[in-house]
């Protein structure tokens, strides 16, 4: 998806080192000048980077004043469809925040969609340093199964944590979710009402769901 910046916002193309044997995935950096906070995005299962959900949020988080960093992770930069298994999705986002802190910007806010935001976390639960997390559609279960839940790190999570979610996501069961969020020392959980999976709903464009996910997301990091 091609894009037109203003002049004060740098976008630019980047390499993400994702294992001790030279590999590397790609990555996008989008930022305005002096950035309020950095955050490092990483895409869903079944997408890319390239996503419209992705590249839309990286151009309303610009707009208000803060920079975002997304990347593949190495099955979907080779084109294949079966996610990698979780510790080297892990390697790779612990190389997107390799590179995100060599920016020195800080907040340095890790997350990103369904099965990207779920690896932040479990990075998060064994303490990496990072100040807060964003979720969004946090995949709580498998899709019709309510019990397996994938929660027994979230206790572990001691940064701030945002999670956006759309009450009728049928990987988030809202009662569950609500419950999950609990157990967390500093959780906030936004609702938004009608949405799916993708926080997707009726009536209401990806461009327009990507400045009110932008939006929830400047006013939570203001807190």
């Amino acid at each position: 998806m091609s894009r037109v910046y203003p002049l004060s916002v740098r976008a630019r193309a980047i390499q993400v080192r994702v294992d001790d044997k030279g590999g590397e995935t790609s990555g996008a950096l989008v930022s305005p000048p002096r950035p309020r906070a950095l955050l490092v995005l990483a895409h869903g299962a079944g997408t890319t980077r390239r996503h419209e959900s992705l590249v839309l949020l990286q151009d309303a988080l610009a707009a208000r004043g803060l920079a975002s960093l997304t990347f593949n992770f190495p099955y979907a930069e080779a084109g294949r469809r079966r996610p990698d298994p979780m510790p080297r999705l892990e390697r790779a986002y612990e190389g997107a925040l390799a590179f995100a802190r060599r920016r020195r910007t800080r907040p340095l806010v890790a997350g990103g969609r369904s099965m990207g935001g779920r690896v932040a976390t479990h990075l998060a639960a064994r303490g990496e340093d990072v100040d807060g997390l964003v979720l969004l559609g946090y995949p709580l279960h498998p899709r019709g199964e309510p019990t397996k839940l994938r929660t027994e790190h979230l206790p572990r999570v001691a940064c701030r944590t945002l999670f956006i979610s759309g009450t009728k996501d049928d990987l988030a069961t809202p009662r569950l979710l609500e419950k999950a969020v609990r157990t967390m020392p500093d959780a906030r959980l936004h609702w938004i009402d009608g949405a799916d999976h993708g926080l997707e709903r009726r009536g209401v464009s990806r461009a327009e769901r990507a400045a009110e996910v932008a939006r929830l997301v400047d006013g939570w990091l203001g807190t």
